[in-house]
C-alpha cells in the first residue's frame, strides 16, 4: 500500500510538472519534440499568423545588418527620386523652370535631382515648379521626405542605442573534476569594456 501511494504521489508530481512546463523545460531535451535545431534556430511554427504581424517591420529594420540597412536606405532614395523624376516628365518637364531642354538625358536628370532636391528639403534654387500640378507634386514629395527622413533617422538611433550583448566564448569546452562533482566547464568574457551586473547565463545542452 505503501508503495502504492508513493507511485501514485510521484506520478502526481509529474503531471504538475507537465502542467507547468511551458514548453522550455523538460521538452527541450525531449529528440521527437526538439525545440532548437542543430543550426540553433527554433524549431517554432506560428499559426494563424497575420502579415503585419509575420512582416514585424520595426524590428527587422533595427536588427538587420548594417550593410542591409544602408542598402535598404539607398534604394528607397534611388526609387522614390525615380518615380518622382517620372511623374515630373508625364506633367511635362517644361513646368519646371531652370531645366536644361537641350537633350531628352538632360531633361530627365535635371528632373530626377530636382526631385532630390525637393526630397531632402535642400532646394539649391536653379529649377523651380511652375503650375499648380507641379506644385502639388512637390509639396507632396517635401512632405513625404520630411516623413521618411525622420522615420529613417529615429531608425538610426534605435539600431545605436540598441543595447547588445558581446560575449566571447571560449574555443573548447572541457569535461573536468569539480568541487565533489564532474563538470562541463568552459569559459566566457565581456568583450566590451563596461562591467557587466548580475549576469545570468542558461546552458542548453542539445543532442
Amino acid at each position: 500500500m505503501a508503495l502504492l501511494k508513493r507511485h501514485i504521489r510521484h506520478h502526481s508530481l509529474e503531471e504538475a510538472e507537465k502542467r507547468n512546463d511551458i514548453g522550455f523545460g523538460t521538452l527541450v531535451t525531449d529528440v521527437p519534440t526538439r525545440l532548437i535545431n542543430r543550426d540553433g534556430s527554433f524549431n517554432v511554427k506560428r499559426l494563424s499568423e497575420t502579415f503585419w504581424g509575420k512582416l514585424n517591420l520595426y524590428n527587422r529594420l533595427i536588427t538587420i545588418s548594417w550593410q542591409k540597412f544602408f542598402l535598404l536606405v539607398i534604394s528607397y532614395f534611388f526609387i522614390t527620386n525615380l518615380i518622382f523624376a517620372l511623374a515630373y516628365e508625364l506633367i511635362g518637364i517644361e513646368y519646371l523652370h531652370g531645366i536644361e531642354l537641350t537633350n531628352e538625358w538632360t531633361k530627365f536628370y535635371d528632373a530626377y535631382f530636382f526631385s532630390a532636391q525637393t526630397l531632402t528639403t535642400v532646394g539649391y534654387g536653379r529649377i523651380a515648379p511652375h503650375g499648380f500640378i507641379a506644385s502639388t507634386v512637390a509639396s507632396i514629395e517635401s512632405l513625404l521626405g520630411l516623413l521618411t527622413f525622420a522615420l529613417a533617422t529615429g531608425l538610426l538611433y534605435a539600431r545605436f542605442s540598441r543595447p547588445e550583448a558581446r560575449i566571447l566564448y571560449s574555443k573548447n569546452a572541457l569535461i573536468a573534476p569539480y568541487l565533489d562533482i564532474t563538470g562541463l566547464m568552459f569559459r566566457i568574457v565581456n568583450e566590451r569594456q563596461n562591467q557587466l551586473i548580475d549576469v545570468t547565463v542558461e546552458l542548453v545542452y542539445n543532442t
